[in-house]
C-alpha cells in the first residue's frame, strides 16, 4: 500500500495566463472610457478569434457566458414557445436550463454507448416512433461530449431534410473545432464555452460559430436587448454582451495559444500513457484535446472516486446519473429506455486534470484506481485493455463518432 498524499489533488485547477501579459491590453482600456458596449478590444477580439477559426467575422458571436450564448441561439431561431428541444439525458445542466429559460421544454433522449451522443439517425428513430408529432420539436440540441468530435455535417443534412433547427452543444470543443474536420465550422451554429476552466479559457465567455451569417446577425441583436440598427428593439432581446476585461483576458490566450496547447498536448499524452499501462483507456485524444480526463470503469465509477478521496485525489461524475436525475429536471419529458445514459454515468469519472499536472501526479491517479481495481478482482470480469501502444484511437468503447 503507497503512501497517501498530505494534500488533497483538486480534480482541476483553471489557469489563464500571467498578469504582467494581461496588463498591457488592461492598458488600453482606459484611454477609451469604454468598458463594454462592444467596445474596440471586443470588437478586435471577435475579428482574430474569426480569423484564428478560418472563418468571417459576420459568422461568429461572442458574448459574455456559453449558456447565454445558448439561449440566445434558441431565440434566434424564433421558435413558437413551448415547443419541444430534443437533447441527451448525459449532457451538463446547461444544456436543458438554456431550453427551459429560451421557452422549449426539454425531451431527454438516450445517447449511444460507444459515442456518449445522439445523432441523427437516433433522432429519425424516435420521430418515427411518433411519440410526439414533429410539429411539436422546436429545435434538437446535440452535445459533444467531454470534447469529442461529432459529425456536424449530419446535422446540416438532417436541419435542410426536417426544418428542424439544430444548435450544437459544443461547450468544451474548441480545439475540436480547429482541429477535426467533422466539426469544422459550417451550417449548423455550435457553441463553445470560454469559461475558465475549458482548454480556451478566458474566465467567463462563449461564442457561436456557423456560416448561416443572417443568424449570427440576429444572435448578436438579442445579445444587445435586440437592437438592430437603431436603438429601438426590433425583437426580444437581453445583455449578453462580453466586457472590455473579458476580451483583453481573450487576447492573451489568443497570443498564447501555442504554448497553452502545447502543455495540455503533454498532459493528456501522459495520461494515456499511464492508463495505457494499467490497462484502461481514457476518453482522450491527441487529435482533439480538452480540459478534463474521464475514464470508464463499467459500474465503478463511485466506488473508485471513493477510494481517489481517501488517498486525498479528488475526482467527479462530471454530468452525475443523467439531468433527468436531477431536482430541476426530474419531471421533463423524456424516452423510456435511458439505459445507455445510466451505463456511462456508473462508469465515467473525471479525474484531476489541468494544465500544470505533473507527471508524479498522474501516476499516482493512475496506480491508485489500479490499485482499487485489482483489490476488488476488477479485472477478473473485464479484461485488461491490450497494452499495444499509446495510440488514444485504440479505445475499448469508442469507436467513430459519425452516425
Amino acid at each position: 500500500m503507497k503512501g497517501k498524499r498530505e494534500t488533497l489533488m483538486p480534480i482541476l485547477r483553471s489557469s489563464l495566463p500571467p498578469l504582467e501579459h494581461m496588463i498591457p491590453y488592461f492598458e488600453k482600456i482606459e484611454p477609451n472610457r469604454c468598458h463594454t458596449n462592444f467596445g474596440s478590444l471586443f470588437k478586435q477580439f471577435e475579428e482574430r478569434m474569426a480569423n484564428f477559426l478560418g472563418i468571417l467575422p459576420t459568422q461568429i458571436s461572442i458574448s459574455c457566458n456559453g449558456t447565454l450564448s445558448l439561449i440566445s441561439s434558441l431565440l434566434a431561431f424564433n421558435i413558437p414557445r413551448d415547443r419541444y428541444c430534443l437533447m441527451p439525458a448525459w449532457t451538463f445542466s446547461a444544456t436543458p436550463a438554456s431550453a427551459v429559460l429560451a421557452g422549449l421544454k426539454p425531451y431527454f433522449l438516450d445517447v449511444d454507448r460507444n459515442t456518449q451522443t445522439i445523432t441523427p439517425n437516433r433522432v429519425y428513430d424516435f420521430l418515427k416512433s411518433g411519440v410526439i408529432a414533429e410539429h411539436e420539436i422546436g429545435a434538437i440540441m446535440p452535445v459533444s461530449p467531454f470534447g469529442a468530435p461529432i459529425d456536424r455535417s449530419s446535422w446540416d443534412s438532417f436541419t435542410d431534410k426536417t426544418g428542424i433547427p439544430v444548435l450544437i452543444d459544443a461547450a468544451a470543443s474548441f480545439d475540436t473545432i480547429l482541429n477535426t474536420p467533422q466539426m469544422s465550422v459550417g451550417q449548423t451554429p455550435m457553441m463553445v464555452s470560454l469559461h475558465a476552466t475549458k482548454i480556451f479559457g478566458i474566465g467567463e465567455g462563449g461564442m457561436i460559430v456557423s456560416t448561416d451569417e443572417e443568424l449570427i446577425k440576429r444572435i448578436k441583436g438579442i445579445s444587445n436587448f435586440g437592437f438592430d440598427v437603431s436603438r429601438l428593439s426590433s425583437y426580444l432581446g437581453m445583455n449578453c454582451k462580453m466586457s472590455e476585461y473579458q476580451a483583453a483576458i481573450g487576447h492573451v490566450v489568443l497570443d498564447s495559444w501555442s504554448l497553452i496547447r502545447q502543455q495540455r498536448k503533454e498532459v493528456t499524452a501522459n495520461y494515456i500513457h499511464h492508463f495505457n499501462k494499467i490497462g484502461l483507456k481514457p476518453w482522450l485524444s491527441l487529435d482533439w484535446l480538452t480540459a478534463n480526463c474521464n475514464v470508464f470503469i463499467p459500474g465503478k465509477a463511485e466506488q473508485v472516486r471513493d477510494h481517489l478521496l481517501a488517498n486525498n485525489i479528488e475526482a467527479r461524475t462530471w454530468w452525475g446519473k443523467g439531468c433527468h436525475t436531477h431536482p430541476a429536471y426530474q419531471n421533463m419529458d423524456r424516452v423510456k429506455d435511458l439505459s445507455n445514459t445510466t451505463y456511462l454515468s456508473d462508469g465515467m469519472l473525471g479525474v484531476p486534470f489541468s494544465i500544470d499536472t505533473s507527471k508524479e501526479d498522474i501516476e499516482f491517479v493512475c496506480s491508485t484506481i489500479d490499485e482499487f481495481l485489482t483489490q476488488n478482482l476488477f479485472f477478473q470480469d473485464h479484461p485488461r485493455g491490450e497494452k499495444k501502444s499509446d495510440n488514444p484511437t485504440d479505445f475499448s468503447f469508442v469507436k467513430s463518432i459519425t452516425d
